[in-house]
């Protein structure tokens, strides 16, 4: 009787003091995962403790081997080539694996000259996540090769879209992005979400356009989380035609009223607007509460602003769209960026995108830090056939040089300079462009370059090529 109470106390105490207890692990929920090129799944994981009780956490997701697809910042697994291989969720030193069977669709509609896929296929992401499309030339036997498309994107601005692929998502929406390859195309379909909580409630915007004669046009209500279009209104509002606001959930701790109106520096003759020298565009944002004026207004998150901009008003002054920035202007002559970041150049739909911290009066303007270097194009009698990146000249050079490249097509480039270590020095150029041949003024006294061995670098699409020059003062 002794030698079995004995027992049961030793398995109560083994029990109780945790002896026996699981060894934490890290659980991977999918199946096998077995899908088609371009095509994506959530992958879903958890932490198991002592315990043994499934706690949520954060995973890093790998795939091996890489070629097999990718993850993007939602967790979703997105098919690259086809071939097997495994999925791994590790937590510190904990991994779970499971199999990964990544084939061809069984429908591919393929035709006499293949398949072009977009990968990644119909996906998710957050605002301010930031998107790489890729394409993939599929023969009629199957191969598979990377290539280079013609980018365009369709539906529903959500943000800036450059010609190499890369999506910036700053508002909200539903997008298809399309790969053009001589007849080939491919598609793909993109949501931005907003999943930001409001602790204070939905509140209300209501938006009224004032006309330089102080008369209010019809208002619009706006809540947080919707995007405000500014397109289809009179003149001179008309500048201001192919703009955006968006109201993140949460930016608002009360309803407000939105007045908005051209800087009282704006010059009108008949319907046209005229700023002061090198303002390309301008807005004025007068928030009421309770009708009374609050200025500057604070937000209690950043809100997302699209301002457009016209190549014609560009010309005129010299200046490059990628010399533009936001300001906010006290006057037509003192400017200021506090409270913008995130400022990002669309050069293919001609719009400049940011993020403010409050509203007062918002101007597209020159840049006066921007690197002093005229960006010319040469409209070609017939397109170079290849990417070709010449040596500058002069070289040596004192104080400036030339630097001279062909694109075959219209893509996103690179232009930069670095030192003998590598570290970069010098944007030159960094902006969507057509097909042509260009040539780049570049200034070394306005980077404080001492004397010495410099590389300037091209980056184009998959192309990527570089070469030496040589500074002496």
């Amino acid at each position: 009787m002794r030698r079995y109470l004995l027992s049961a106390l030793i398995t109560f105490f083994v029990f109780s003091t945790g002896i026996l207890a699981s060894e934490p692990e890290v659980e991977i929920l999918n199946d096998d995962i077995d899908l088609a090129v371009g095509d994506s799944v959530m992958m879903q994981a958890v932490y198991k403790d002592t315990n043994d009780i499934p706690i949520d956490t954060t995973f890093s997701w790998s795939v091996i081997p890489d070629s097999l697809g990718y993850f993007n910042s939602t967790n979703y697994f997105v098919g690259g080539k086809p071939g097997n291989g495994y999925i791994y969720a590790t937590l510190d030193t904990l991994v779970d694996s499971v199999k990964v069977h990544v084939h061809m669709h069984k429908d591919s509609g393929d035709t006499a000259m293949g398949r072009l896929v977009v990968w990644p296929a119909d996906t998710t992401i957050m605002v301010g996540d930031t998107l790489q499309f890729k394409a993939m030339y599929i023969d009629t036997s199957g191969v598979v090769t990377d290539t280079t498309v013609h980018w365009e994107i369709n539906g529903k601005s959500v943000g800036p879209f450059f010609g190499d692929g890369t999506l910036v998502a700053l508002l909200p929406g539903m997008s298809v992005i399309k790969g053009r390859l001589m007849d080939l195309t491919g598609t793909a379909k993109v949501t931005v979400i907003d999943t930001a909580a409001d602790t204070t409630g939905i509140n209300t915007i209501r938006i009224a356009r004032v006309k330089p004669d102080g008369r209010i046009l019809p208002d619009k209500d706006l809540k947080e989380g919707e995007v405000f279009v500014m397109g289809g209104i009179p003149a001179p509002f008309n500048i201001l035609d192919g703009g955006y606001l968006y109201f993140p959930v949460g930016s608002l701790k009360e309803d407000i009223t939105l007045h908005i109106k051209l800087p009282s520096f704006a010059k009108f003759k008949n319907d046209s607007v005229h700023f002061p020298h090198e303002i390309i565009n301008g807005i004025q944002f007068d928030v009421l509460v309770n009708d009374t004026l609050v200025e500057p207004y604070y937000f209690e998150r950043p809100l997302s602003v699209a301002l457009p901009f016209k190549r014609g008003h560009l010309k005129r002054y010299g200046i490059t769209a990628e010399e533009l920035s936001l300001f906010f202007a006290m006057d037509s002559v003192t400017f200021d960026t506090i409270g913008i970041e995130n400022v990002v150049v669309d050069t293919s739909a001609n719009r400049i995108f940011g993020q403010v911290a409050h509203f007062s009066t918002l101007v597209l303007k020159k840049n006066p830090n921007a690197p002093t270097s005229q960006d010319n194009y040469e409209e070609p009698a017939n397109y170079p056939d290849r990417f070709t990146l010449y040596q500058n000249y002069p070289n040596p050079f004192n104080p400036s040089t030339t630097i001279r490249f062909n694109l075959p097509e219209a893509t996103h480039i690179r232009l930069t300079i670095y030192n003998i270590l590598g570290e970069e020095v010098a944007m030159l150029v960094n902006g969507f462009r057509n097909a042509g041949t260009y040539t780049v003024s570049f200034v070394a006294a306005d980077f404080k370059m001492s004397t010495g061995v410099y590389f300037y670098r091209l980056e184009a699409g998959t192309f990527v090529h570089s070469r030496k020059m040589i500074l002496i003062k």
